[in-house]
């Protein structure tokens, strides 16, 4: 399901908004998130809700800086990522810090795997990062648990079929 925000963002990013996402690239610490407010306020819940507010500015930020919209969550396009530069194991790693990260961190961690798959021109799934982040609180974890199934189970190598085979 497509949120009315990502939506908004999409719009603008294909009319080639520079200006608004200037503005969300101003935002991109709790010291200057202000200068999203405006832009993202609209999409805030009628009931205050504080986690959700910040995973709204923090998602629009992120777009911001890489602002295309693909069908791969961002497991799928750090998978893909991975599997382009054959062992892929800097991505793994910063893969596994981003999973392992809390709630007030996770932030720092997508920054910078945004930033990974802007370089190798991956888009994501705006849709999928929010609902992610969403629920990355959640005491299950099952947010993370969905996205290290969408990374390892892609894995395009043959460790996989051995690893298997082993009893």
């Amino acid at each position: 399901m497509s949120h009315p925000m990502i939506d908004f963002l999409i719009e603008a990013a294909s009319r080639d908004d520079r200006a608004l996402l200037a503005q969300l690239r101003r935002a991109a610490s709790r010291e200057t998130e202000a200068a999203a407010y405006p832009i993202v306020a609209r999409f805030f819940p009628a009931q205050a809700n504080p986690w959700l507010e910040g995973v709204l500015v923090d998602v629009a930020v992120l777009f911001a800086e890489h602002p295309e919209q693909g069908e791969r969550s961002l497991a799928g396009g750090l998978r893909q990522l991975a599997d382009r530069e054959g062992s892929g194991d800097g991505v793994e790693r910063r893969f596994v810090a981003l999973l392992g990260a809390h709630a007030e961190d996770v932030t720092h961690h997508l920054r910078h795997a945004v930033a990974l798959l802007r370089g190798a021109e991956i888009a994501l799934d705006w849709n999928d990062l929010f609902d992610t982040l969403r629920n990355w609180g959640h005491p299950d974890r099952f947010a993370q648990r969905r996205w290290a199934r969408a990374f390892w189970s892609a894995r395009t190598d043959t460790n996989t079929e051995d690893q298997e085979a082993t009893p």
